[in-house]
């Protein structure tokens, strides 16, 4: 059986009856009422718009004691997917290998190939990260761009002679204006229709899991009776002045929201 898909409710501009208790219930502008019933609300959540995070590695070069020269140092960057983005360059990763090896023939010291390669990343314009020193013989990564429409996933960082160390992990984006964008498109058919989007503000998901308060005959059950459970998410724009005021209103239904 497949599950219901997920309502969603925008709301850009708040008035004294975007939310409304009354009693155990709680009425949503655009929605309706959400009775606070312990066997009924399998889930109530409230997420808020937070920016992302850039990764940040270090590199320590490492030349072995032994090579057989002329010997290339190498660093492979390799980006990740960012699954359910749908964009075609994040459905898969992109891997980049940058090498340095001494003009001269002879072994390369550290400092020089670190050198080397943060000059070789930084000229790359097709470079996922932004190259530095941290140190002699130490290369410091750190993202380019973590927005969720035009950056990266985080990236991992691949060496045969050298030390990875993880400095800043990568942290995504929540309700950013590209997920925005995209959870409330504007479609063909629509632009004539004053449809509600969103402004470029920041935002709370307030997320319901609901499970109906009464039985259903399924018509393809006949002899079966069925509780159906429902999935809601409420978009608010919590920039808006009466925004404490819809908060307060809605955590006097669901005090953990």
């Amino acid at each position: 059986m497949l599950r219901r898909q997920t309502e969603k409710v925008l709301l850009n501009t708040l008035t004294a009856t975007s939310a409304v208790a009354s009693g155990t219930q709680l009425f949503i502008e655009g929605y309706g009422g959400i009775l606070d019933n312990t066997s009924m609300i399998l889930q109530a959540t409230r997420s808020c718009t937070t920016p992302c995070t850039k990764q940040e590695t270090d590199i320590t070069v490492v030349i072995p004691t032994s090579c057989e020269c002329p010997y290339e140092w190498g660093l492979t960057i390799k980006t990740f997917p960012r699954p359910f983005s749908y964009e075609v360059q994040q459905t898969f990763g992109k891997s980049i290998f940058y090498g340095y090896s001494d003009p001269a023939g002879g072994t390369p010291t550290a400092a020089a190939t670190a050198t080397a390669i943060i000059a070789n990343i930084n000229a790359d314009p097709f470079s996922p990260v932004v190259a530095s020193s941290g140190g002699a013989g130490v290369i410091t990564l750190v993202e380019k761009n973590c927005d969720y429409i035009n950056g990266t996933n985080g990236f991992g960082a691949y060496t045969d002679s050298g030390t990875v160390t993880p400095v800043t992990a990568h942290v995504e984006e929540v309700l950013g204006a590209g997920q925005m964008s995209k959870l409330f498109p504007i479609l063909p058919g629509q632009f004539g229709a004053n449809p509600t989007r969103p402004d470029g503000g920041t935002y709370c998901k307030m997320t319901f899991v609901l499970r109906g308060d009464r039985n259903i005959q399924d018509i393809d059950m006949s002899s079966t009776y069925a509780a159906y459970e429902q999935d809601v998410d409420i978009y608010v724009n919590n920039r808006d002045a009466d925004w404490p005021a819809f908060l307060a209103t809605v955590q006097s239904i669901f005090p953990t929201i």
